[in-house]
Formats: C-alpha cells, structure tokens, sequence
C-alpha cells in the first residue's frame, strides 16, 4: 500500500513569535502593498507566512457596475497589523496565534514548501497575544 502524501493543509490556531512584518510595494505605486511577509519563529525554526492583501472596489462604466480586485493601499492596511508591525519594532518581537495554509511542493526536483494567507477572513482571525506593555508617564 502507498502511503499518501498530504500536499496541501490547513494549520488553525498555531502559536508563534512573529519577529518583523515586511510591506512588498508596487513598483508603480509604492501605495500598493503587493504583499505582506511575515518573518516568524517556531520552535526555532525560522517561518514565513505570505498574504496578497486585494480589496474590492466598484465603479460604473457604460451602465455597467464594474467589479475589481486590486492591491491593498498602505493607508487601508488593518489596524491589527499595524499594531504588529509596531509592537516588533519596538520589542523585536510579538507573540501571536496564526492560521495559514501550507502547500508542500516540488521545485526544480527539490521539495518546497509555501505558507501563506489567501484572504482578510484568514488574517482577521489571528490574535495578538501578549499585548505591548503600558509605559507610566514620569513627571
């Protein structure tokens, strides 16, 4: 009996260290996020977690209602991820509950594996877990 190799999957509610959020910009426009990479460790090993942020935007043109899935704009980037993004710049690291999907494939002959988000759905329900720390104010 051949054993069957799981290719594709999906991990819910993993807890990792999320280390640096890294913003990849249009080349045109560098107010359209291409994509976001994650930069996470796990049991030290070293993680990446990819996502295409789209948002929808309609118009109207011919009598038409025209549909479009463009990149993400800085400015509408989830609170969420700021709130990442800052808590690792300023501690060098952030504690976070994740679900992601894991696809495990051939490239040139050799195995890789991607790990990515495909939808705000997904990235909506990760959890920051250790909140920044309130700084008292000295006077």
């Amino acid at each position: 009996m051949v054993e069957e190799k799981k290719e594709k999957e999906f991990v819910k509610a993993q807890e990792m260290q999320l280390n640096e959020v890294e913003l990849k910009v249009n080349r045109q426009n560098d107010e359209q996020v291409d994509k976001i990479i994650f930069h996470m460790s796990h049991m030290d090993r070293k993680i990446d977690i990819t996502w295409k942020p789209k948002i929808s935007k309609d118009s109207f043109e011919g009598g038409f209602k025209v549909n479009k899935i463009i990149p993400m704009e800085r400015g509408l980037l989830p609170k969420k991820l700021v709130e990442m993004a800052t808590q690792c710049s300023e501690k060098g690291h952030c504690k976070v509950k994740v679900n992601y999907h894991v696809w495990n494939t051939e490239q040139d002959g050799s195995p890789v594996t991607y790990r990515f988000i495909t939808s705000g759905k997904t990235f909506d329900e990760w959890e920051v877990l250790d909140k920044g720390t309130e700084q008292e104010k000295i006077e």
